[in-house]
């Protein structure tokens, strides 16, 4: 006879059915996850995502038991059917990211098909196991049954992803070893003036010095300043989107972040254009990323063209690398994101694991060359560090990372970009986030081989112009739809006219703010409207630069002119491409629509 009730014989069968699904998920992890670990890291993942999918199919069994428990029948109809619904579930729930991405591409069939494939999931699983449990019912016994067997499978399935995942290989030949790796670090919560280096703490319009001597004494980021005595300094680069996923959108595609429908960190950058990291990986470049903070998780679309992408947040007291890959972990990180506040250090890493993860990746690159991007969290608002202590964090890690960039290039060219992506925001800014603080950034570029006729740039440039400088410099054609232009030109005296900004970003509450940020005829003067709900305001930055001072009402024509260039944009608001939300946490913390 069969033993134990539908409900007490559905717990261990779900948990069996549940190992075999996360066998199958490390196979999937394996093949296809952007993630770089060893080979005892790999191990350890697939042994831990056949436990999870146990535990998975524990809850879901013993649950759908209780409801097969209700039905009438057979206990080994009542069984089966309980596995079935088991199977569904389990279904549903390593499927449901997929089916959310077709739905947000637009292809309702592929997801249609894919939420159609778990029926034939439950066609299977009812009518084998009502076979088997009707045998067993008549006094069959076997030595080996599915809950000795289903586990194995799962660890054996787990064993074939970790192999997969840990043999995994970066790059291809078609790079020459001399070609220049480039490392990109982005850092948030870090304004223009929060550097040492004197000119990037000069006013606005104040003549720059010719170049650095050194580094200043007293500096409050040395490693900093030191990459600028080397480089070249922008004294008025601008984020034009400064929150960290839109800003980090506008460097990796040389495109304002509007222009993908990226309209807020709740939602995923589009596919309209390609990524400096698909355009380099065409090269043959290795592409690695390491991110602090949960708005550039690889489901922010940022990923896109890397090879690594590690966001692992919960990389304290040894947590398993590779362990936010599991589709369990990523179900308990979107409810922790639901509940935490959004500037919680539960939703960010430090930016010295970060910076490991980044170089743990190039020691497996090996001699390739490579684009390495690594974000840093840095002093952003809300961290248990004061600024001054999370400033001196973020320049430790930067040097930290530049020594073991040094220590795996040997002799290899490397081209360094340092940006930040937003400065400080106050809690109660005027202008809703687009205050010179917020959108007036550091940048330095350490060219592999600088010639330069100014060390010092005080033109204003944009974010956006990274990706085309990149290209530019590696003598890689640009795409002619990028917003962006080659920065170096100004270093190198060719260029001698600042850009114009178009200006975004949404609060976490209330209506987006827009801005537009331009030099006027005479190139004297920097002017900036800002379109706030309570009316527009207008600022000469050089005469005001703590903006204080409207002057719509003074100069009229002039805001109008300013105002007649941002109409489009607002028009064009309405018939951005649709992008499909994040989980709700994010949204929640990003103020998504």
């Amino acid at each position: 006879m069969v033993e134990w009730s539908p409900a007490r014989r559905a717990l261990p069968l779900g948990a069996a059915l549940g190992a075999i699904a996360g066998g199958m998920e490390m196979v999937k992890i394996g093949s296809s996850a952007l993630l770089s670990v060893s080979w005892p890291a790999a191990f350890l993942l697939g042994l831990l995502a056949v436990l999870a999918g146990a535990v998975a199919g524990l809850a879901f069994g013993g649950a759908m038991g209780l409801v097969s428990a209700l039905t009438g029948g057979e206990p080994s109809r009542r069984i089966a059917l309980g596995m079935g619904l088991t199977g569904v579930s389990l279904g549903f729930f390593y499927t449901a990211p997929a089916i959310a991405e077709k739905l947000e591409q637009g292809l309702p069939m592929a997801a249609l098909s894919l939420s159609c494939a778990q029926v034939g999931v439950f066609g299977i699983l009812y009518f084998n196991a009502g076979y088997w449990l009707r045998r067993e019912a008549i006094g069959e016994r076997r030595r080996w049954g599915f809950t000795k067997l289903a586990p194995l499978l799962g660890l054996g399935l787990g064993l074939v992803g970790a192999l997969r995942l840990g043999a995994r290989e970066f790059g291809s030949a078609s790079a020459l070893e001399s070609d220049p790796s480039v490392i990109i670090v982005t850092i948030d919560g870090m304004g223009a003036a929060d550097l040492g280096a004197q000119a990037l703490a000069r006013p606005l319009g104040a003549p720059p010095p010719a170049a650095l001597d050194g580094v200043p004494a007293g500096s409050r980021s040395p490693n900093i300043d030191a990459m600028a005595v080397q480089g070249v300094i922008f004294t008025e680069a601008i984020s034009p989107a400064p929150q960290p996923a839109l800003a980090a959108a506008a460097v990796l595609t040389g495109l304002h972040p509007l222009r993908l429908g990226f309209a807020s960190e709740g939602h995923r950058l589009g596919l309209s254009a390609p990524t400096l990291a698909e355009r380099l990986g065409r090269e043959g470049y290795a592409a690695g990323a390491a991110v602090s903070w949960l708005s550039l998780q690889a489901d922010s679309g940022l990923d896109r063209g890397f090879e690594a992408y590690d966001d692992q947040l919960w990389t304290e007291e040894g947590a398993p690398a590779g362990l936010e890959a599991l589709r369990l972990a990523q179900v308990l990180g979107a409810a922790l994101a639901g509940v935490v506040e959004p500037e919680s250090g539960l939703l960010r890493r430090g930016d010295a694991e970060t910076v490991a993860a980044g170089l743990a990746w190039l020691d497996r690159v090996g001699p390739r060359p490579a684009l390495l991007w690594v974000h840093l969290s840095g002093p952003t608002a809300g961290s248990a560090l004061s600024h001054p202590e999370a400033l001196s964090a973020a320049d430790a890690a930067v040097g930290a990372l530049r020594a073991g960039v040094d220590a795996w290039r040997g002799e290899r060219p490397v081209f360094w970009i340092l940006a930040g992506t937003a400065g400080r925001v106050p809690p109660s800014d005027p202008l809703g986030g687009l205050s010179e603080g917020a959108v007036r950034v550091p940048l330095i570029i350490v060219p592999s081989q600088l010639r330069a006729a100014r060390r010092v740039v005080p033109e204003a440039v944009r974010l956006t112009d990274l990706s085309p400088t990149v290209l530019d410099q590696l003598t890689l054609q640009s795409d002619e739809r990028l917003e962006g232009a080659d920065l170096l030109g100004f270093a190198e005296g060719v260029k001698d006219r600042g850009y114009a900004t178009l200006l975004y970003r949404r609060p976490a509450a209330g209506p987006a703010v827009w801005g537009y940020r331009a030099p006027t005829a005479d190139g004297k003067n920097t002017l900036k409207l800002v379109i706030l709900p309570e009316g527009d305001r207008m600022f000469d930055l050089v005469a005001d630069p703590a903006e204080a001072h409207d002057l719509r009402a003074e100069q009229p024509e002039a805001a109008a002119a300013l105002r007649a260039l941002l109409e489009p944009e607002l028009r064009s608001a309405a018939q951005w491409p649709t992008v499909g939300p994040r989980n709700a946490g994010l949204r929640r913390a990003a103020g998504a629509p």
